[in-house]
C-alpha cells in the first residue's frame, strides 16, 4: 500500500507537471526517472540490499523493493545565469516505507563561462546520481564501492571551474562543504540518523576524449553514535568500569563511542569510452579516528562492448576491511548470567557484521530498447564467507555466498532538467 500510495502522488505530480511543460518558451522545465524491476537470490541466508538507504534487501524469491523507484526533477530559469533544481525520489527507505526524499534543492549559478556554483541540497559527493538508472551500465552501482556512501545528500555549496588544458582537454576543479542529509538503515538495530555530519572534499577530474580521469578527498564527521542497544555499549562498560574498579574497561568504552570520529576518504576513477568499447576502474579508501570503524579499501573494474542496441558487460567489485578481535571486557566473561547480559558474544556479533571482506563477480546485458528506456538483466556471483557488511545475515553463522538475479526497466520522461540526466 505505501507503494502504491506514493506511486500515486508522483504520478499525480507528473501529469500535473507535464501540462506546465507544454508551453511555449517556458522557464520551467520538467522531467522524471525511474526503475520498475525484480532481484532475487538463491540464498535464504542473507538479504542482499542495494544500499545502506534501505531497510531489507533482495532474498530468494522476486523482490521488487531491491531497485525499483520514481523521480520527479524540475528546473526553474530565474535569470541567464541562475536557476532553481528541485527533485523527489520515492524508493524502498530505511524505515520500509516508500515515503518521497527531498533529494536535491539547490539554486545553480553560472556567473562566468566555466564556472558552476550549487547552493542547497545536492548529490553527496559521487560520480554518478545513484536514483538515475537509465544513466549507468549496470542494474545497479556496484555494493563494494557505493555501499561505503552512508547518505546520499548534502546540505551545502560546490564550486566548479572548468579550466583548458593542451588541445581539446579540460581541466575540472571541484570544491564542497556542508551538512550530510539523510538516515541509513542498521539490520537488526535500527536507523541511524546522518543528519548534520560536517563535510567537505575537493575533485581534480581531467577530461581528454575519450579518457576521464578523476582524483578526490573529502572529510566527514560522524554525527551520531549507533542506534539501538548498539549505541548503549559506551555507557554499559562505563558502568561495569565503576562496579568491577576496572579502568581497563573504561578505556575499551571509549574506543566503542563512533560519534564525531572523523571519517577520511580517497578516491580515483579512470573510464575509456569509444564506441564500442567502455572500460572503468575505481578504487576507494576510507578510515577514521575511531577504533570500532577500522580502514576499508574498495574497488571495481568493468567492461563493456556495444553491439548496436545491446551492451553485454562484465565487472569485478571487491571490498575489504580488518576484521577487529574481541577487545579487553576484564570479568565480564565471568560473570554468571543475567549479570553478565550476554555483553561479549553480543559485542563478538557487532564487530563481525562490522567486517568486509566480499567480492563479486557480474555479467549483465543493457538493451536501449527506446531513446529514453532501457532494459538490463544481471547475474552476480557474491563471494562474502562470514554474510559481513554490506550484507544482512538473516540468522547466525549465515554464509553470503550467493548468486543474484536482476532484471528491471530504467527509463526517463520529460525534458530534461539541467542536472542527473545524460543521454
Amino acid at each position: 500500500m505505501e507503494w502504491l500510495r506514493a506511486s500515486g502522488l508522483t504520478l499525480g505530480l507528473i501529469l500535473a507537471t507535464s501540462l506546465g511543460a507544454l508551453e511555449p518558451d517556458s522557464r520551467w522545465q520538467f522531467g522524471g526517472f525511474g526503475t520498475l524491476g525484480l532481484a532475487a537470490t538463491d540464498s535464504h541466508q542473507v538479504a542482499y540490499p542495494r544500499d545502506t538507504t534501505a531497510y531489507t534487501g533482495a532474498v530468494d524469491h522476486p523482490f521488487l523493493q531491491e531497485d525499483s523507484r520514481l523521480g520527479l526533477q524540475g528546473h526553474l530559469t530565474l535569470t541567464d545565469t541562475l536557476g532553481a533544481t528541485l527533485q523527489v525520489v520515492s524508493r524502498y527507505r530505511y524505515d520500509a516505507t516508500y515515503k518521497p526524499d527531498l533529494t536535491k534543492a539547490e539554486l545553480v549559478w553560472n556567473p562566468v563561462l566555466g564556472t558552476t556554483v550549487h547552493v542547497g541540497r545536492m548529490n553527496f559527493e559521487s560520480q554518478i546520481d545513484q536514483n538515475v538508472g537509465y544513466d549507468y551500465l549496470w542494474v545497479r552501482p556496484p555494493q563494494e564501492i557505493y555501499s561505503a556512501i552512508a547518505v546520499g545528500a548534502m546540505d551545502g555549496v560546490d564550486v566548479n571551474q572548468a579550466l583548458p588544458l593542451w588541445g581539446k582537454a579540460i581541466l575540472v576543479l571541484k570544491a564542497y562543504a556542508g551538512t550530510s542529509a539523510g538516515r541509513i538503515a542498521m539490520w537488526r538495530v535500527g536507523d541511524m540518523d546522518f543528519n548534520g555530519g560536517r563535510e567537505f572534499g575537493t575533485v581534480v577530474e581531467v577530461l581528454d576524449g575519450p579518457w576521464r580521469l578523476a582524483l578526490s578527498a573529502g572529510q566527514f564527521w560522524i554525527p551520531s553514535e549507533f542506534p539501538g542497544a548498539v549505541g548503549q555499549i559506551p555507557a554499559l562498560l562505563d558502568s561495569y568500569s565503576t562496579a568491577l574498579a576496572d579502568s581497563g574497561l573504561a578505556q575499551t568504552a571509549r574506543q566503542f563511542s563512533i560519534k564525531n570520529g572523523r571519517e577520511r576518504g580517497l578516491g580515483l576513477l579512470a573510464t575509456y569510452t569509444r564506441d564500442p568499447l567502455l572500460i572503468e576502474g575505481q578504487f576507494t579508501r576510507t578510515s577514521t579516528d575511531k577504533w570500532l570503524l577500522q580502514p576499508v579499501e574498495s574497488g571495481c573494474v568493468y567492461l563493456g562492448y556495444k553491439l548496436g542496441e545491446v551492451r553485454p558487460y562484465a565487472m569485478y567489485a571487491r571490498t575489504l576491511a580488518k576484521r577487529l578481535e574481541l577487545p579487553y571486557l576484564g570479568a565480564i566473561p565471568l560473570l554468571p548470567d543475567p549479570l553478565s547480559h550476554g555483553v561479549a558474544p553480543g559485542i563478538d556479533e557487532l564487530l563481525g557484521g562490522l567486517n568486509r571482506n566480499q567480492f563479486t563477480w557480474s555479467l549483465g546485458e543493457r538493451w536501449d530498447f527506446s531513446p529514453h528506456a532501457a532494459f538490463k538483466a544481471q547475474v552476480d556471483w557474491v563471494r562474502s564467507p562470514q554474510a559481513s557488511s554490506p550484507l544482512s545475515s538473516l540468522q547466525p553463522g549465515a554464509n553470503g555466498n550467493m548468486k543474484v538475479y536482476t532484471v528491471l526497466v530504467d527509463f526517463k520522461f520529460g525534458k530534461e532538467a539541467v542536472r542527473g540526466f545524460t543521454d
